[in-house]
């Protein structure tokens, strides 16, 4: 049989579970690129003792939340390899920013990439009053238009560089994808407070699925 056939199959069977995925608050989306930079993410944050499915961690991370006032589920990261608008700042930026969830989903299934969702084990880990600050310290961040923190995001990946320039501090001014959303888990009690900016996309997720705190829901 054809090979394109079982291709074929395939994606559409990866089309059918975007189309009928059900966010909720604080899903995390773990997102393997096939482009050059996201692979090298991949292997270059590989660690042979990790939760399954973990090892050959994720390029990039977004979070779920509804903006300010409304009830629908966006998605919100901080990256620099977006070709869409930003929904707030209606235009293309590095940094923070806010989109359809299917239409970010879309650039990675229609490009040979992957993305799982994991979620939340117990929903009332996010308290009311959590989502409502979550809520607003990113409404903050898309006015203030936070850029891309590509330095940062380099300096996580290497563990060696990263140690030795620890005396840098935390740099909030800037935020790369997984040091944006794990900031927030901190600040609502959900991590122990630390330097975010130590938190590869890989890194983020093998930290809250080893506490309990997250686990795979989907893949896509």
């Amino acid at each position: 049989m054809n090979q394109s056939f079982f291709y074929d199959q395939d994606f559409a069977a990866r089309v059918l579970k975007m189309q009928n995925y059900e966010p909720q608050f604080g899903d995390i989306a773990a997102c393997w690129g096939d482009d050059l930079q996201s692979k090298i993410i991949t292997l270059g944050t590989a660690r042979l003792w990790a939760p399954a499915g973990l090892r050959l961690g994720p390029s990039h991370v977004a979070i779920m939340a509804n903006a300010p006032g409304k009830t629908e589920m966006l998605w919100n990261e901080s990256t620099t390899n977006c070709v869409r608008e930003c929904l707030v700042a209606k235009k293309h930026q590095s940094g923070v920013q806010v989109h359809a969830i299917a239409g970010r989903m879309r650039d990675y299934i229609y490009h040979n990439g992957r993305i799982e969702i994991f979620r939340l084990t117990d929903p009332t880990l996010i308290t009311e009053e959590d989502r409502k600050y979550f809520v607003l310290k990113m409404a903050d961040y898309l006015v203030e238009q936070v850029p891309y923190d590509m330095c940062g995001a380099i300096i996580s990946g290497l563990r060696v560089t990263s140690r030795l320039l620890h005396c840098l501090g935390c740099d909030r001014e800037h935020l790369f994808c997984s040091d944006m959303i794990a900031g927030l888990l901190m600040r609502i009690g959900l991590m122990g407070l630390s330097d975010p900016d130590h938190f590869t996309p890989a890194g983020l997720l093998r930290y809250l699925v080893n506490r309990g705190l997250y686990e795979r829901h989907i893949k896509i």
